[in-house]
């Protein structure tokens, strides 16, 4: 079975700094997903939660983002967005 190709949109940070993106794909669909700040600083390897390095940890990271969204049994929560937790990044590995 191939896999789809997948593109991740442009990244929102909430005040909170959580990371909003969606990810898309033909034959796949379009969903949309949030990352902690804390998700990413342990497992993204941010040095803080600085907007710029929450940010840069993202971008140098979505080929494992998109595993985890590939891996992830997460079902949306109540804004429709699935939030991706530090163990859909250890199962894609």
């Amino acid at each position: 079975m191939s896999v789809p190709r997948m593109n991740i949109t442009a990244v929102r940070l909430t005040q909170e700094s959580a990371v909003q993106f969606s990810v898309y794909g033909a034959g796949w669909g379009y969903r949309a997903y949030s990352i902690s700040p804390h998700v990413i600083c342990e497992e993204l390897g941010a040095a803080n939660t600085n907007p710029r390095q929450i940010t840069l940890a993202f971008e140098l990271s979505k080929p494992r983002i998109l595993k985890a969204v590939q891996h992830s049994e997460a079902a949306p929560g109540t804004d429709g967005r699935t939030v991706l937790a530090a163990a859909d990044f250890r199962a894609s590995h």
